[in-house]
């Protein structure tokens, strides 16, 4: 019945989140986290995964807290704070720290396990005020080998989060994005997050 495979998907759900993830040493990538900075301190860097996460801030890598979150979910990471290594469900109780909503990470990490490479949304002045009204948080490109983090080029996405039941963009602020966004296509991501 319906209830019995809520029942089975909530116990799967709660059982990923709790359980000890292991990896060989040498597969793991490690971070620190930093409340301050409200990211995570690279400090060991293993894999392919870094053509496409993480930012660099005076020689540093850096993850925004869904990035780390992604990697850890995937068994890729281990990151730490005050030095012991955290769970998934330590982590998922970082993103109510930080104001990071739990629908912005579980759409990161479905298009990121999709293929997709996402980032946040970087906003130039003229455009801050429709992105911000339309709260656009990442943009997405489609996979390809070339693509560079600095230098990423033109979003294939523009993706909107929000929850199922959020009052949808007006017309004016929609017309306004389209105009921007040009050959750009714009990406809802609605979550439903039922307790």
């Amino acid at each position: 019945t319906g209830v019995n495979a809520m029942e089975k998907a909530h116990n799967d759900w709660h059982s990923s989140i709790v359980a000890i993830r292991t990896a060989p040493p040498s597969r793991l990538c490690e971070a620190i986290w930093s409340p301050e900075l409200k990211k995570a301190k690279v400090t060991k860097k293993k894999g392919k995964h870094w053509t496409s996460l993480g930012h660099e801030k005076q020689g540093q890598t850096f993850l925004f807290l869904e990035e780390a979150l992604y990697l850890l979910g995937c068994n890729f990471l281990e990151l730490y704070i005050d030095g012991l290594p955290i769970s998934m469900q330590q982590g998922y109780h970082l993103l109510s720290e930080i104001n990071l909503p739990l629908e912005h990470y579980l759409v990161f990490s479905d298009l990121r396990k999709l293929g997709y490479i996402v980032t946040r949304s970087k906003l130039d002045e003229s455009f801050e005020s429709i992105c911000l009204s339309l709260n656009i948080h990442y943009h997405l490109y489609k996979p390809h080998k070339n693509f560079k983090k600095s230098n990423p080029g033109k979003p294939d996405f523009f993706l909107v989060v929000s929850r199922e039941g959020d009052q949808p963009p007006s017309s004016f602020q929609l017309d306004a994005l389209i105009k921007h966004v040009g050959d750009s296509k714009l990406m809802f991501g609605v979550v439903s997050v039922n307790g």
